[in-house]
């Protein structure tokens, strides 16, 4: 799978996530997850941007407090896009947070 098309998922889902719950802690880019989500795969994987990517955390911190922030999830896609490129622990983390909302493609 592409991992532009994981990084836009993954953002999507973030920003899904946090608009939907009141449990902002739980994709708090501040520290590590914390209790229910210590097994997080989304969380995790943004978690490795974090470490990888200094604007990307900007860019998580502010999609964290600002769901809406069209401009800020564009750069966190960005940033985690070019992560993921380059880390490949990273895009594996993407695929097991995203692997069951996007299709698999079939091979040729």
């Amino acid at each position: 799978m592409d991992v532009g098309v994981l990084a836009e998922q993954a953002v999507h889902d973030l920003k899904t996530r946090l608009s939907a719950q009141d449990e902002l802690a739980v994709v708090r880019p501040a520290g590590p997850p914390v209790d229910k989500s210590a097994d997080d795969a989304l969380v995790a994987a943004f978690d490795l941007l974090a470490a990888a990517d200094g604007w990307g955390k900007l860019a998580w911190e502010r999609v964290s407090r600002n769901p809406s922030d069209d401009a800020a999830a564009r750069e966190l896609c960005r940033s985690l896009e070019h992560a993921a490129r380059l880390h490949p622990g990273l895009a594996a983390q993407l695929a097991t947070a995203c692997g069951d909302h996007v299709g698999v493609p079939s091979p040729r």
